[in-house]
């Protein structure tokens, strides 16, 4: 017991559940996504945020810039995403160290699949900031 009287540790104490508010569901094709992010702001904008995310990959940050980590804004080319050979798709880019984006050109994408759904999961984070 601590200076309150309760319990310093209760082995099977269980937690109570948290009451969470339901979210709003975020459509599931990329296109639509997109549809959604021009409305929040401009693709200059979801770059900046972007660049402001840990590493998908490693978790970590190329660099720190006053005190705040920072990471390269990756472009995943689909034709699909909406970028051809020399176009970079809207909203289509995923947070990856100088390292790690210089192997993605140097290497190319080997699991394409991860990265669409990377690309899929960072927009529907930004959406829900």
């Amino acid at each position: 017991m601590n200076l309150t009287g309760q319990p310093v540790y209760a082995k099977h104490r269980k937690r109570k559940p948290r009451d969470r508010q339901p979210t709003a569901s975020l459509p599931e094709t990329f296109a639509e996504l997109q549809q959604l992010a021009r409305q929040k702001g401009t693709d200059k904008q979801y770059r900046h945020w972007i660049s402001h995310q840990p590493s998908c990959v490693s978790g970590r940050f190329s660099e720190w810039v006053d005190g705040v980590g920072r990471c390269e804004a990756a472009h995943v080319r689909r034709t699909w995403l909406g970028s051809g050979t020399g176009k970079k798709g809207d909203y289509c880019c995923i947070p990856l160290t100088r390292s790690e984006h210089a192997a993605q050109h140097q290497h190319g994408e080997h699991d394409k699949e991860w990265y669409e759904v990377q690309a899929a999961k960072y927009l529907r984070r930004w959406l829900a900031s």
